[in-house]
């Protein structure tokens, strides 16, 4: 976990830089050796550096790829939820349609089993998810 969150940062702060290259070098070798949990961050990391350099498209596969690639008991796990989220948010834009995205992260938010509380989330799944479910 320290070495997922050393790389992390490392690559934040390379592609702060404009250093793209190196912050996906610094990522690409551990999307192939995580899993779980820290497989979906990566791949998170991942696309924000691909965004950052206008690579909409590729971010977007890059989500997607792992997304269908998720076990099934991480599913509704947050993290799975809020890439998934990411996902609908980035295709909107790739796309250049709202066609379905709606009603997908919806389909999503509805997965979030009814135990679970909002204060579970982090802010980067409900800021977005605050205009599918209007108070």
């Amino acid at each position: 976990m320290a070495l997922l969150t050393e790389a992390i940062s490392e690559s934040r702060r390379l592609c702060d830089l404009g250093h793209y290259d190196d912050a996906i070098a610094k990522l690409q070798p551990l999307a192939n050796e995580m899993d779980g949990v820290e497989r979906l961050r990566v791949a998170s990391e991942l696309s924000d550096v691909l965004q950052a350099q206008g690579y909409l498209s590729t971010a977007l596969e890059t989500l997607e790829r792992v997304i269908h690639g998720t076990p099934s008991e991480y599913r509704t796990h947050s993290a799975c939820l809020r890439r998934r989220i990411e996902a609908c948010l980035l295709e909107q834009s790739v796309k250049a349609s709202f066609n379905g995205v709606v009603e997908r992260a919806r389909g999503i938010l509805d997965e979030v089993p009814a135990s679970r509380d909002v204060d579970d989330f982090d802010i980067d799944l409900v800021r977005p998810a605050s205009f599918l479910h209007p108070p």
